[in-house]
């Protein structure tokens, strides 16, 4: 251990003539604080493009036959159903009151399927990001 000069203010004397050295112990206080270094600007523009769309369009078409039958009957038939035909009979009062069918009318239902390419618009947003350094200097990114 050396010794120092008894004038030195940091150190004291025991009787003993033992020498107390304090310790230091430094701090560290680390903090932040804002700085603009640039801008980002945000817009978006819309692109058009246009695109052929083909859907399927449905139709329906009623196919009618009248078929003379001209028989007498006890009662009116009721309506009934040959497959994808709807038979719906037509009866008319005899003077004697009987019934007679004379005509039935066939009412079948034709399903199609037809294709029609059109034209559509269609519409995307794409951002735009501009950023500027400190300076104002513009330098864009598409994204």
């Amino acid at each position: 251990m050396s010794r120092r000069p008894p004038d030195d203010p940091r150190h004291t004397r025991d009787a003993d003539e033992s020498v107390r050295v304090p310790l230091a112990t430094e701090r560290l206080h680390v903090g932040t604080r804002r700085r603009r270094t640039g801008i980002v600007r945000v817009s978006t523009r819309v692109e058009r493009r246009t695109a052929v769309v083909d859907p399927p369009l449905r139709r329906q078409q009623v196919e009618i036959r009248r078929r003379r039958v001209d028989r007498f009957v006890d009662r009116p038939p009721g309506v009934r159903r040959e497959g994808d035909t709807l038979i719906v009979p037509i009866v008319e009062e005899v003077v004697t009151t009987r019934l007679k069918v004379v005509e039935e009318v066939a009412i079948t239902l034709r399903r199609s399927v037809e294709r029609r390419p059109q034209r559509i618009q269609l519409r995307r947003e794409r951002a735009v990001i501009e950023r500027l350094a400190a300076n104002d200097t513009p330098s864009k990114d598409r994204s």
